[in-house]
């Protein structure tokens, strides 16, 4: 900047806003301002007129009052490059320890942003985020893609889990901005940051669970759309996949993930609920295993799926043709919207459900019945600050929630709902 001041000309000075004109004859917007007595200055870009107005002064007097703000917020006190002797503060591991026991407890699930620094620690160990650029993040995106990171021996992570990952470094340059330390963010521009709760952006509406009807809840489990040859669009599999969602309340990448041997059928000699087949569900968001009772819908459509015999580490859901690899995401999506572009012809309230709204279904239609909130909560794997109250539910209090389901008034059938006593009634 120094050497263009030298070779040009200024023509314009307003309130730290300075007009210089090049050798060239073009005309660049300069901001100067002073960070500890000591002046700064920065190109804003070339003059650019419209209707006989410079846009770029206006520009110019934008950034300049956001960083006058920025610096009595004390953001730009510290030096552009930390000295080298106040380096180590700036290793990736040492931010990570910091940020992790600072900032953690913020999001909606700490132990997720542990377990996705984990992952960053192997990859940039001994690293400065100093010397961290983009083209780094782009080359650690495409190896956690079709590196073995991505696909572990017990099955796909996920294509998500890479731009989580980036995420949580974003947040961590952000962390350091917020501390007062000046460094670029290599992942701005390249991958949104993760939210926080309190981060929401305003007047983007919140999705909002669609909760089928019975009738509803039938047309989709029982929808079969073809396309103009009159070839079926949706597989036996797929209408499989969407009773299991909602017969088992789990979420659709813990279905896609169950393998054959975590399923006990009816009448098996491992079987723990009496005349009930179970499931186990593994790599949960809570970290834990999770045990559900099989429905007898469920199991239903279990067996169908299940077909002849295979070995117990292949998925139930696995991919045609590859039957060692689970679903992912891609697989049902096209699946369910054919399943909505024809069942919203008949119920057009459906147009906005997800294939996750299954699970708020289930718990939903369970409380509905009658359930408490803590047995809810123990089928549906819930980890939250009532963890407390949800070990007191018993693997029986399970079977009867599952049992639940399909039947009360809430579901359509006519069943009876518990009664709850009022204040100063005897519970017998």
């Amino acid at each position: 900047m120094k050497s263009r001041r030298m070779k040009s000309k200024r023509i314009l000075s307003v309130r730290g806003v300075e007009v210089y004109r090049l050798a060239d004859g073009t005309e660049s917007v300069v901001i100067r301002y002073s960070v500890q007595g000591k002046p700064k200055y920065e190109t804003v870009g070339k003059s650019v007129y419209r209707k006989g107005r410079n846009v770029t002064i206006a520009k110019a007097h934008k950034l300049l009052a956001r960083r006058r703000a920025q610096r009595d917020q004390g953001r730009l006190l510290a030096p552009e490059r930390p000295t080298l002797a106040g380096r180590e503060h700036l290793r990736f591991e040492a931010v990570a320890e910091r940020y992790l026991g600072a900032e953690a407890s913020r999001y909606a699930r700490p132990k997720e942003r542990y377990r996705l620094f984990e992952v960053l620690k192997r990859a940039f160990a001994g690293r400065y985020l100093d010397e961290i650029i983009g083209p780094d993040i782009l080359q650690y995106r495409e190896h956690r893609i079709a590196g073995e990171g991505v696909f572990r021996a017990d099955g796909p992570v996920g294509p998500d889990t890479p731009r989580l990952e980036i995420g949580a470094l974003s947040a961590a340059y952000e962390f350091l901005r917020a501390e007062g330390t000046v460094l670029k963010n290599p992942c701005h521009g390249y991958r949104p940051r993760l939210r926080r709760k309190d981060d929401r952006l305003e007047g983007r509406p919140r999705h909002r669970a669609v909760i089928p009807t019975p009738v509803e809840r039938e047309a989709l489990f029982t929808a079969d759309p073809v396309d103009r040859q009159g070839r079926r669009r949706v597989k036996p599999a797929f209408r499989a996949f969407w009773r299991l969602l909602y017969y088992t309340a789990s979420r659709p990448e813990e279905l896609a993930r169950l393998r054959r041997g975590d399923v006990v059928l009816a009448g098996d000699e491992r079987a723990r609920f009496g005349r009930l087949g179970w499931v186990t569900f593994r790599e949960t968001k809570s970290g834990d295993d999770r045990v559900v009772p099989l429905h007898p819908a469920a199991e239903a459509a279990l067996v169908e799926v299940l077909g002849g015999a295979g070995r117990p580490e292949d998925p139930v859901f696995a991919k045609r043709g590859r039957p060692g690899v689970a679903w992912t995401k891609e697989s049902y999506k096209k699946a369910w919207a054919a399943v909505l572009a024809e069942v919203t012809v008949a119920h057009p309230r459906l147009a906005q459900m997800w294939v996750r709204d299954w699970r708020k279904a289930a718990i939903s239609d369970m409380r509905a019945a009658g359930t408490e909130a803590a047995i809810a909560s123990r089928v549906a794997g819930h980890s939250t600050e009532m963890s407390y109250f949800y070990s007191q539910a018993t693997q029986p209090a399970a079977e009867a929630a599952i049992m639940t389901l399909g039947s009360g008034p809430a579901c359509g059938t006519g069943g009876s709902v518990p009664q709850v006593p009022q204040r100063g009634e005897s519970r017998n």
